[in-house]
């Protein structure tokens, strides 16, 4: 399982960087954000916490390192980014020797591995649903807080009942073991603070129209990869039409580890 998602996003990032990205970018769905000077969700969630200067961070998930490298600088503090895809870390270390960030390590690793060190916050965005045991994998994150660390999570959670040919499209698709809930986040056997935020409405949908195009702008750029393109892109599709029927919300998950363990 880990070696399709490993796969999945290497060809993405070799999508990205074949449309000529020089910089870093940020690695989440299109939204549509009416707060100013907010274009993403790191620049969102820089305003929703407060973190002291000198903190650690962990990016699980961390594509090209974006979030990683602005988290670090937002807050300055130290912080690694993990990712499962090899093309994603070399492309994120060469992006942070281009800008001499000394303060950022990128490593491939996954968020069930166990860690050096524990942090003041973990991040996971659009990373978890990959989990093929999320109670474990949320479980290890959450050991790997320090005491008042926060976990945040951001996520496309199901809100269906019975799983039909769109689910079953999405999670062959993109290599899911299962479409995970909200209560699948929670951390078991812990004591934390949790808050739960509907970021549903920021989420845009595209034209089918732009979606053919986008679709036909693949095939055109990986006219050797055309299998496994065409999976991604019909994921893609498959989720966008659960949002359409509101099986599918858009939420952040903010656990703060409880100072009393």
């Amino acid at each position: 399982m880990k070696e399709k998602v490993s796969k999945i996003y290497d060809k993405l990032s070799r999508f990205e960087s074949n449309k000529g990205k020089s910089k870093p970018y940020p690695i989440h769905k299109s939204l549509k954000f009416t707060s100013p000077h907010v274009d993403n969700l790191y620049q969102w969630l820089s305003k929703e916490i407060n973190l002291p200067e000198n903190s650690s961070i962990l990016d699980a998930g961390c594509g090209v390192g974006y979030g990683t490298m602005y988290l670090s600088t937002t807050f300055k503090s130290k912080a690694i980014g993990i990712s499962l895809s090899n093309n994603e870390i070399d492309r994120a270390n060469a992006f942070a020797e281009e800008q001499n960030r000394t303060n950022v390590l990128f490593q491939v690793q996954s968020y069930d591995d166990p860690f050096e060190e524990r942090f003041d916050l973990i991040v996971a965005i659009e990373s978890l649903k990959h989990s093929f045991d999320l109670k474990s994998s949320i479980t290890n994150l959450h050991d790997h807080l320090k005491e008042d660390g926060s976990l945040i999570i951001i996520e496309d959670l199901w809100c269906g009942s019975t799983i039909t040919k769109l689910e079953d499209q999405l999670m062959k698709d993109w290599a899911l073991k299962k479409l995970y809930k909200y209560e699948d986040y929670l951390p078991s056997n812990h004591s934390c603070e949790t808050r739960r935020i509907d970021l549903t409405d920021l989420v845009t949908q595209q034209s089918s129209f732009l979606k053919e195009l986008f679709y036909k702008m693949l095939l055109m750029i990986h006219r050797n990869d055309k299998a496994s393109m065409k999976s991604i892109t019909r994921g893609g599709l498959a989720l966008e039409q659960l949002y359409k029927k509101n099986l599918m919300s858009y939420e952040a998950i903010i656990c703060k580890k409880s100072h009393l363990q």
